[in-house]
């Protein structure tokens, strides 16, 4: 298996020889992802690394004309290709009738330094157009390295195997400086949307809670660390996503043991909450005073609703649940039940989140109770879907920047059981009815500034462009290659 090797995307000055080699680029870092791929084609790979991009021959690519203006949209739809890519060409069919003539043709274009034969039979005929690595082992999936500036990741990930979405290596990359982690993302034209991929090309991070077969889950935990090695399977929510095409680029930092830093109330919820929070870690924490003797040790709030929890006895959570359930029966049948048409006969809304900046220098409160339900306890209480609509910006003075800056102001929209696509139609089409964006940027402003009520302006001229420019992609891409071929349909997120 080969592992991966660092390298970049454009303005290549080679360095070493062959598949060790690494090659510096000043505008993109890319990564050679692995493969368990093997040469079987007509001509023999180079003994170094080319860039070169993979073409289906068939129906919608017939000509060297049809391969030259997929090449050019490649650039619209993805942050991973670039002109280099282009000046060599594997190229695959479905069959070997007639492939000799198209392969001359391709050879006699001019338009490629070398023109590369993947056979029908093998595995490079399974793999979608794009951007790839050409190596003597076989070609390879490029990845773009981007830094995680925020800090939000514990590692990235690639799959072990790119034709096989199970097991994934955790990545140990830093960024030029040395002072960031660098999180892979594959090429947007390797994911082919279906009915039954809806999440492909969807890139994702999925919090260390959730196992990852081949990675470690820390639980932001060093005793978890200590005691448990990588994982052997993957989580049956994180199994769920790969099943639909999302595609997993690591795992992102939590709270301890996934438990917010801050108290909440002391209600039956919260009581029949200790309870599981504290019995669903009973093997961990016997496990780690069997192998190291002593206890494990966890932050404050973990310790507080540990504590809570062991005094829970199960007749007294057995009562807490039975209140839990009067409670939501009573709330069904007076304020929000289902319908039979619309899912829901009501709608709860209400605010989210604090009003004021939350500094991550200020300590939270002492471990404790308060008297209240937080509105995000409502959901998993009524056993009802919940959105969180972010849709305006607050301007205030900040102390650590000392400039304007701009905070998320966010209502959430609570629904009858059952009815969590009602709720996500109604508020997309609330959002484009209203006029306001319905997908939030990263960088410093959630939404383009604007000098409104809600502070949020229209999508930025730019963004727009850019946005519209690969929808327009996508779009012509599947009328003129969709109907013929599913091999051609990419996708822009």
């Amino acid at each position: 298996m080969l592992r991966p090797i660092l390298i970049a995307g454009e303005d290549f000055i080679e360095v070493a020889k062959a598949c060790s080699q690494i090659i510096t680029s000043r505008r993109r870092r890319l990564l050679f992802g692995p493969s368990t791929i093997t040469s079987q084609d007509r001509r023999a790979y180079r003994p170094r690394t080319d860039t070169v991009v993979l073409l289906p021959i068939g129906d919608s690519i017939s000509s060297v004309n049809d391969a030259l203006r997929l090449i050019n949209r490649f650039a619209d739809i993805d942050d991973i290709y670039s002109p280099p890519f282009a000046r060599a060409a594997v190229i695959r069919s479905s069959t070997e009738r007639g492939f000799v003539e198209v392969l001359k043709k391709f050879e006699a274009s001019g338009h490629f330094s070398a023109v590369y034969h993947a056979s029908p039979g093998s595995s490079q005929g399974y793999l979608p157009p794009g951007p790839y690595f050409l190596c003597r082992d076989g070609i390879h999936q490029a990845y773009r390295l981007y830094e995680d500036t925020l800090d939000s990741f514990l590692f990235g990930v690639i799959p072990d195997d790119v034709l096989n979405l199970k097991r994934y290596i955790p990545l140990n990359l830093l960024s030029r400086n040395r002072l960031w982690k660098s999180i892979a993302v594959p090429s947007r034209l390797y994911s082919v949307r279906t009915p039954t991929t809806p999440l492909a090309g969807a890139r994702m991070g999925i919090k260390d809670i959730f196992r990852l077969e081949g990675t470690q889950t820390t639980m932001m935990s060093r005793p978890w660390i200590e005691l448990y090695g990588p994982n052997e399977q993957s989580a049956d929510y994180t199994k769920k996503l790969i099943k639909l095409g999302a595609v997993i680029v690591g795992k992102t930092k939590m709270t301890s043991f996934a438990s917010p830093e801050e108290p909440t109330d002391q209600w039956s919820a919260f009581w029949s909450l200790c309870y599981d929070y504290y019995h669903g870690f009973d093997s961990f924490r016997d496990e780690y005073s069997a192998k190291f003797g002593k206890k494990p040790f966890v932050s404050s709030v973990v310790r507080f609703r540990w504590d809570v929890g062991k005094d829970v006895t199960f007749q007294k959570y057995a009562t807490y649940m039975k209140k839990l359930e009067v409670f939501r029966n009573w709330f069904t049948e007076n304020v929000m039940g289902p319908d039979s048409k619309a899912l829901s006969d009501a709608i709860l809304m209400m605010p989210y989140g604090e009003p004021h900046p939350e500094y991550r220098d200020e300590a939270n409160p002492s471990a404790g109770i308060f008297p209240t339900i937080a509105e995000k306890f409502i959901s998993p209480i009524l056993h009802a879907p919940q959105l969180v609509l972010p849709f305006a910006q607050m301007p205030y003075l900040s102390k650590v920047s000392g400039r304007l800056e701009m905070r998320p102001i966010a209502s959430t929209m609570i629904g009858a059981k059952g009815s969590d696509l009602m709720l996500i139609k109604l508020d997309t089409e609330a959002f484009k009815k209203a006029g306001w964006p319905r997908s939030i940027q990263t960088g410093r402003y959630m939404y383009p500034v604007a000098d409104n009520a809600r502070n949020v302006g229209s999508v930025s001229g730019e963004s727009l462009a850019a946005y519209e420019t690969r929808q327009r992609a996508v779009q012509e891409l599947q009328s003129e290659f969709g109907n013929k071929s599913s091999d051609f349909v990419c996708n822009a997120m």
